[in-house]
């Protein structure tokens, strides 16, 4: 009996190992390489729209800088950018207008004053 389940375990271990759907992936710097070619189907609004920067709110503490910024699509709609450590990252779109970006900025720069940050 402890032979045949020894033997089963066995078979099992080895065949969920040898899984056919690996993918291989490329490592850099101890991390894997992201593929930024763009989708086919998919495309980020502002490819399609000309940008222009809406307003920038600026928040220190000490020597530590944030930028909240809104960039004002054309025909329509915004972005807000969160930046950090001089990296820039999107948090917020909207297509219809700037009010929803106007409202995560506010709750965001609301957040950072709490934390201590003087916002301007």
């Amino acid at each position: 009996m402890k032979y045949i389940f020894i033997t089963t375990l066995f078979i099992l271990l080895i065949s969920g190992c040898s899984s056919s759907n690996k993918k291989n992936t490329v490592m850099k710097d101890d991390k894997p390489v992201v593929n930024k070619e763009k989708s086919e189907t998919g495309t980020h609004s502002s490819d399609k729209t000309e940008r222009k920067e809406f307003s920038k709110t600026k928040c220190v503490v000490e020597n530590d800088v944030r930028y909240l910024k809104i960039v004002e699509m054309d025909p329509k709609g915004c972005e807000l950018f969160y930046e950090k450590f001089s990296k820039e990252k999107s948090v917020a779109q909207s297509s219809y207008g700037t009010e929803h970006c106007e409202k995560i900025l506010s709750k965001m720069k609301t957040n950072l004053e709490t934390a201590g940050f003087t916002c301007q």
